[in-house]
């Protein structure tokens, strides 16, 4: 039987040599062909149930509260070596000690690749700012995560709406696989896994675990790429499989025992799969607005020019999906900062102060932003299938 604890990994004692090791393990429990036609069929059943039509705006509901530029984050390895910064992008959120909020950040080094890029290279990176701070902030920050192989990329920090100590974090792997490894990836160029990550009191990596899906035989497996996964409430997770044969995904959600999902329960909701003129849709990020009400953000990608453009839908506690705004929440911008991946907004963390929300996105694929808004601006914009 293919047990969860084998795919556990003490992140303290990580090198590069243990951790091929350990990787060559979790992608040898990669399914493909069996899976995906399942997921295929359900997606398409569902796409035709949809109630609520999204349409394009330029407008929202945030104001822009603060920015971090590359060239403001001070970033060294513990060996003390300066890290240039190119690229600050999708970061997580928490809040540290009631009055202040910590950042988990995606950086890119100076000679690196663009996000999106096959050679893109990414790693994570803590710090720690005031709540009431404004406009632009320089940072001096620390790497918690950093790729332990040529090929990997380190992406895409969310914090757990219920657990401040569990991150969910990506690692994508750009290489044409061998056949030695496992017939089954052999020439998939892309693997995207997604990972439970616990912290330590200091929000230093401890340990990690893939996300992972229960057969019916009680083993357990991965997806080949489900990217934008992550807990939408307590007793909820939402999956974003990217289905190779339809060139798309949309939003999953099924019932989870911590980071171990039923597959046989994955569910699509119909009003957050790809409309007219999106290419794909996928979760941002979960938060907790009341005792049974979670918000979860979400973006679809416009099919034609490939703007990133910001929704937001209600679930219950239970994962019932209540209702999701028709026009985003969050404007593209453009004129705001043009970045190398103009009108690309992309939210990863999310925290709520008092009746507030504080959003941090990735802009542009170059600078991080974070906003802030009333959850009521977000709740009066919905439309409601339900309560």
């Amino acid at each position: 039987m293919n047990r969860v604890e084998d795919l556990s990994f003490d992140y303290t004692k990580a090198s590069p040599v243990s951790f091929m090791e350990y990787m060559i393990k979790v992608m040898k429990r990669i399914r493909i062909s069996d899976v995906e036609k399942s997921l295929v069929e359900k997606f398409l059943k569902a796409r035709k149930k949809a109630r609520i039509k999204r349409r394009l705006s330029d407008d929202g509901v945030v104001k822009l509260k603060a920015y971090i530029i590359p060239h403001d984050i001070e970033v060294e390895s513990k060996y003390g070596i300066p890290i240039k910064i190119k690229i600050a992008n999708n970061s997580g959120l928490k809040i540290i000690n009631g009055r202040r909020l910590g950042l988990f950040m995606r950086l890119g080094p100076l000679g690196g690749y663009l996000l999106g890029e096959w050679k893109c290279r990414t790693f994570l990176a803590y710090t720690e700012i005031d709540y009431e701070i404004r406009g632009r902030i320089k940072v001096r920050a620390r790497p918690i995560m950093v790729p332990l192989n040529s090929c990997e990329c380190i992406e895409d920090p969310r914090i757990d709406p219920d657990d401040a100590k569990v991150m969910y974090h990506v690692r994508g792997y750009y290489i044409i696989w061998p056949s030695k490894l496992t017939e089954m990836l052999e020439n998939q160029m892309e693997i995207i896994l997604t990972f439970k990550t616990v912290l330590s009191e200091e929000n230093d990596v401890l340990k990690i675990e893939p996300l992972m899906f229960m057969d019916r035989n009680g083993d357990v497996f991965l997806l080949r790429h489900y990217r934008d996964s992550f807990p939408l409430t307590s007793k909820y997770m939402t999956i974003r499989p990217i289905l190779l044969e339809l060139g798309t995904g949309g939003v999953f959600v099924a019932p989870r025992q911590d980071n171990v999902v039923p597959f046989d329960e994955l569910e699509p909701v119909p009003d957050l799969l790809p409309q007219e003129r999106e290419k794909k849709v996928g979760g941002n990020v979960s938060v907790k607005i009341s005792s049974n009400e979670y918000l979860l953000i979400y973006h679809a990608v416009e099919e034609y020019f490939g703007g990133y453009y910001t929704y937001a839908a209600l679930f219950s506690e239970d994962g019932e999906y209540l209702g999701s705004t028709v026009e985003p929440i969050i404007p593209v911008s453009p004129d705001m900062y043009p970045g190398c991946r103009p009108t690309t907004i992309f939210v990863c963390g999310v925290v709520k102060v008092g009746d507030e929300l504080i959003i941090s996105a990735g802009k542009d694929d170059e600078i991080i932003v974070l906003y802030e808004c009333e959850v009521d601006d977000i709740v009066e914009r919905m439309r409601f299938v339900k309560g």
